[in-house]
Parts: C-alpha cells; structure tokens; sequence
C-alpha cells in the first residue's frame, strides 16, 4: 500500500527466507520508486522491549546514511546527528571517522572537539517513533518513496511465551503504522497463526496471509549451487565443481532440501579439506566421508559417555522419556545428558512441537546418514 504495511514471511529454518527477503529488498531500492532499506537486517532479541525495538530500527537506518555520505554530509545533518545521539551507537564512515555520544551533566552530546548538547534527560518512546518519521522523510528528500525494514529470526520472541510475544506486538503496533514505513518480518513455520492470527488489532495491520517459503527441490538446489559456481567463477575461466552433484542430492535429502544446511556442509569440505592446488572434483562417497570425520571432531568435547549417547540418538523427534524408555537409564540420568547436548548445541527444540520434544541439529545429520534410509 501507498501507506506503509508488514508481511510475515514464514518458513522452516534454512529454506533460504532471509535471502529470498535480501534480495528484494536490493530489487526495491532499483525500482521507479524505488524504498530505503538499511545494509542489514535487524536480528530479533528475546527480550526486546518496545524502546529497543524503536532504537534498533533508528540505528540501523541511520548507519545505513552514514556508509553512504560523506563526512561533511554527516556533520552538517543535524537530524542524523541527533539520532547519532540518541542511539548511543558508534558509527563508522566510509571515510573510516567514528561517530558516537557521551553522555554530560547537561544532556547527550556528540561530536569530536565541540560537543553539541542534543537533548535533556531521557528521550521518550514518542521522541524516538519522532525521529524515525523523520528519518523517511529525509529518505523522501533523497527520492525514496519510504524505507522497507527487514527484521529477522522474529520466533526467538516466542523463547519467553507466546503471550508475552502477542503482547510485544500490540505495543508496538502504532510503530508499525508509521507512514510510509515498510517492515517485513521473517519466521518459522507457524508463527503467524500463533502469534498475529489471534490479535485481531495487530492481524488488520498485516498483509492478508503470511508468505510460506517452501524448500528448494533437489534440481533446484543444485541449480542455484551451479550458478553460484558460475558467478564466482574467475573472469574468462570455466569452473570446476567442488563436489559433485550427486553429493549435493544425498545432502537434500540428508537436510530435509533446507539449502542452507547443504551448502554450509559444501563449505565445510572446500575450507577444511579440499587444497587449493586440487584439480577435479571431490566424489560422492569420499566427501561423505569427510565430511563425517570433520563433524565427529566436533563431538570431542564430549565425555566419552555422552557422545556414545549422542551417536544413539533417534534420527526423528523425541522425548526424554522416549530415551528412558530405549535405554533402560533413569530419568534424571537422561535429563542431564540432554540438557548438556542442548547446551552446546549438540540438540534442539523440535520445530512446530511442544516444549522438551528435541531433534538432533542440522549440522550433526551426518553422522545419522547411513540411518536415513540413504545408502
């Protein structure tokens, strides 16, 4: 709308949602009318507040001006100074000069030399939400139609509860009615109807519908693995494959087709064991191999027990009371093996479950590969 508006684009975790958003957001900034957006993302909190979200938003826009203007731009601009200030952020130029604040008896100042007092006492939510209309109508000044704000990992709300992430959304619904601002905020699967669907007040400020991002295919997969080959190719100079694609098949497969969790194992065996003087490509069967030594490295911090456990381990969701049950160990016994998997990241919390239902992270389904059904 001519107004302003959010979406929610939802998704399993690693299905490319942040990136599918990135590049729209560049595609915006492109158009006849074209949108400021900032160079970055603005990564949820779990403990945001409405203030933090308000001075998260400002800081980002406002470092995203200053890698664009000069110097004497920057100084000269009293509003950008101001929410310089405000922010109690520290900026860098593209010149390499910092910009911060100190706080002094009379108020904020900022500056190197000559401090300018900006205000007095505390700056309230309704100064803050001031500044951020003023900062998209200096954007209008530049030819910007209004400024689009990615905001991303928005489910780590939901890590205090689902009724204290509804009620951060009703505070901070006339922020996100600001004209001409443009907020996209990026989920999992099922945030939407948890979160925004039973608020009738926030669910009318939100486009229709979430947008579900579905996995990539197999094919499709490796044909954006390919053209990223082909992109970041030498000029003139064909490429050869790192793996083959076959292996990028047996990691869809491995990794529910989540590209992100293939192309993070591809990385993983060009950084770690394939040399710069190779010449071909890594095959199938040796690069799972690889890549399954360089994963149960990872284990080392375990005692031995725990990763014997670990290697145990179902390859679905499960309970700690499913594990009771396969085991024969006592509750308490499995209770603590879990909780220090989960504390290094060894497990998680199973998407769209119930609490203490764990899956084995991502980033470890190698070990399990030959469990999958996969030869």
């Amino acid at each position: 709308s001519e107004g302003g508006g959010c979406v929610l684009v939802e998704g399993k975790i690693g299905v490319g949602k942040t990136s599918l958003v990135n590049h729209h957001r560049n595609e915006w900034r492109k158009t006849a009318h074209p949108l400021f957006t900032p160079i970055s993302e603005i990564s949820a909190e779990k403990d945001w507040t409405k203030r933090q979200f308000l001075i998260d938003i400002l800081s980002c826009l406002a470092r995203t001006f200053i890698t664009e203007l000069d110097d004497n731009s920057i100084e000269e601009n009293r509003l950008l100074m101001e929410v310089i200030a405000t922010t109690g952020t520290y900026y860098q130029s593209k010149s390499g000069k910092t910009y911060g604040f100190s706080i002094a008896g009379s108020g904020l100042q900022f500056g190197q030399g000559k401090a300018t007092t900006i205000h007095k006492g505390e700056i309230s939510n309704t100064q803050l939400e001031d500044y951020i209309r003023s900062v998209i109508e200096m954007s209008q000044a530049d030819g910007y139609r209004g400024v689009l704000i990615h905001l991303d990992n928005i489910e780590i709300l939901l890590d205090r509860d689902a009724d204290a992430c509804r009620e951060f959304f009703d505070d901070i619904r006339d922020i996100l009615q600001i004209k001409n601002a443009y907020y996209v905020f990026v989920a999992r699967s099922g945030f939407f109807q948890q979160v925004i669907s039973p608020q009738e007040r926030v669910r009318s400020i939100f486009h229709g519908n979430p947008i579900h991002v579905r996995p990539f295919s197999e094919e499709e997969t490796i044909a954006i693995i390919n053209k990223r080959y082909d992109v970041l190719a030498h000029e003139d100079q064909q490429f050869i494959k790192p793996v083959d694609d076959d292996l990028i098949r047996r990691l869809c497969r491995l990794h529910d087709n989540r590209i992100r969790h293939v192309m993070n194992d591809i990385e993983m065996l060009v950084l770690e064991k394939i040399s710069p003087n190779r010449v071909g490509t890594l095959k199938t069967e040796q690069a799972l191999d690889a890549l399954k030594k360089l994963t149960e490295e990872k284990l080392n911090c375990l005692t031995s027990g725990q990763k014997k456990f670990m290697l145990t381990l179902p390859t679905g969701p499960f309970s700690n009371q499913d594990l009771v049950d396969a085991t024969g160990k006592s509750k308490q016994n499995v209770s603590n093996v879990l909780r220090e998997l989960k504390k290094n990241n060894f497990i998680r919390q199973a998407e769209d479950d119930e609490e203490h239902i764990y899956i084995i992270s991502s980033e470890f389904a190698i070990l399990y590969e030959g469990e999958t059904g996969e030869a």
